[in-house]
């Protein structure tokens, strides 16, 4: 019973710190190590030469501005193998493949390294991939705005938590497409991230007459941070509810255990042994009952996050499953410190034991 509630309780500690831990992993890796675009400002190409020279001009003269370039953003929709519903897809062509990594880093799901733009096939994200159970060398059915199907070939799957992209250069878009790529949209990296100025600049944009819309990175988030304050309270739950379990069955336990056996510890007590030999005599056997547990709570609570982060989030995000050592360690801590709690208090127990009442005691 020792090593069941303390499984219970360190696996409980494990996933409510790894869930909060995983969601601040998303914002993390996607925003400091993937996506480093804020602004993608989104005009009519079909718009006179004069209102895309002011869309230009617009741009160049925001001062935030650190890096620029031109890209195709348009939106298509796809419905992987065994989902309900059409999943919306931003697909993206550069126009300089050598500096767009700059704004977005494609690097591989497995092993991280860089994902170059082929011409015989297209860049999906992860998350996509996993719907669909896609591999490289698969290939996926597109449908834009018009109906129109069109199939990819995929080339790389790349690393990204937060919605479903697809990037292809130029001569592949041309080969799939059948026509060569319009550039619509100006990808912007600000020296200033901060919402506010992300706000003021995408107002700017919109406010010319060839102006669409301007897509902000930080949209999502800021959806993820609203998730996570929620989360937050979820965690302290579980935290409180498995620190109480932890509490509870090693008091519960130890007390029963001492109960049972004064007649024993009485007559250690007589026979000379100090009142540390005495209470470590039955601690002893919950410490190493406790350990016992608290290990096997280890693999319990990492299948137990990995379970809850892979259901948890939505069909266009990513849970980041990294579990840290730091909440193995503060998981572990925790319980060694409510076993010291118990111990303590078992202590007061064993004094008071009426050594001659429990030794005339019957069997």
């Amino acid at each position: 019973m020792t090593i069941i509630g303390i499984f219970g309780c360190t696996a409980l500690l494990i996933t409510g710190f790894g869930m909060r831990d995983s969601i601040n992993g998303i914002i993390d890796n996607q925003y400091l190590k993937i996506t480093h675009y804020d602004v993608v400002g989104i005009y009519d190409p079909n718009a006179s030469q004069t209102e895309k020279d002011n869309y230009q001009k617009q741009v160049n003269d925001i001062k935030t501005v650190k890096k620029q370039d031109n890209i195709y953003y348009g939106s298509v929709t796809t419905r992987p193998q065994g989902t309900i519903s059409n999943q919306q897809i931003s697909m993206m062509v550069p126009q300089h493949e050598q500096g767009f990594d700059d704004f977005l880093t494609l690097r591989d799901f497995s092993d991280h390294k860089k994902l170059k733009l082929q011409g015989h096939g297209a860049v999906i994200t992860e998350k996509l991939a996993k719907l669909g159970h896609y591999q490289v060398g698969d290939h996926l059915d597109l449908t834009d705005s018009s109906g129109h199907s069109y199939r990819i070939k995929i080339s790389g799957i790349s690393e990204m938590y937060v919605g479903h992209d697809v990037i292809l250069d130029s001569s592949y878009y041309h080969k799939v497409f059948g026509k060569q790529v319009v550039y619509n949209a100006k990808i912007l990296d600000l020296k200033d991230r901060s919402a506010n100025n992300i706000d003021q600049v995408s107002r700017k944009l919109n406010s010319q007459t060839a102006a669409v819309t301007a897509v902000q990175s930080n949209q999502a988030k800021m959806a993820i941070n609203t998730i996570l304050h929620g989360l937050n309270n979820i965690v302290w739950i579980i935290v409180i509810a498995s620190s109480a379990l932890s509490f509870v069955v090693l008091f519960t336990l130890t007390n029963i255990n001492v109960s049972e056996r004064t007649r024993e510890l009485a007559t250690l007590r007589v026979l000379g042994f100090y009142q540390r030999e005495t209470v470590m005599y039955i601690y002893r056997e919950t410490a190493i009952l406790m350990l016992l547990g608290i290990l096997v709570g280890f693999s319990g609570g990492y299948y137990l996050h990995h379970f809850i982060m892979e259901t948890l989030p939505p069909n266009n995000a990513l849970a980041d499953m990294t579990l840290r050592w730091s909440n193995l360690g503060l998981s572990a801590g925790l319980t060694l410190l409510f076993s010291l709690i118990v111990m303590l208090i078992m202590v007061q127990k064993i004094r008071k034991i009426d050594m001659l009442g429990a030794l005339n005691s019957a069997d």
